[in-house]
């Protein structure tokens, strides 16, 4: 993690730095931090399941709603599409159906929505 953070900064001390680069130490950073992150001893906890269950409805969802926000966006202000507001109205927004999808599936009326899901 220390390597590509060094390696972003001389990058951007340099302007090398663009929109969407991908660096050299990335790949190695991700390995070694999911490897830290197996070795985590959690104990059990019921909110667990719901970020089981939240995390596969962002999964089948964050890209229909990116789609959506990026038009919201263009109609609002087409500065904004590629920006920081984009990204947390995205993530906000998937978090929110996520979460309305599970509660809105406890219900009777409601239980077909669990095939998004399940």
């Amino acid at each position: 993690m220390l390597a590509m953070g060094i390696e972003v900064l001389t990058l951007h001390s340099a302007g090398y730095i663009r929109e969407n680069d991908m660096y050299l130490f990335l790949a190695p950073a991700a390995f070694f931090f999911f490897l830290c992150i197996l070795k985590w001893d959690l104990p059990d906890h019921p909110a667990y399941k719901t970020f089981r269950l939240v995390s596969s409805l962002i999964f089948y969802s964050h890209l229909w709603v990116r789609w959506f926000v990026t038009k919201l966006l263009g109609l609002i202000d087409p500065s904004l599409k590629d920006t920081w507001q984009k990204f947390a109205l995205t993530l906000a927004a998937t978090i929110g159906i996520s979460l309305l999808v599970i509660r809105l599936s406890s219900y009777k009326s409601f239980r077909w929505l669990k095939v998004f899901y399940t």
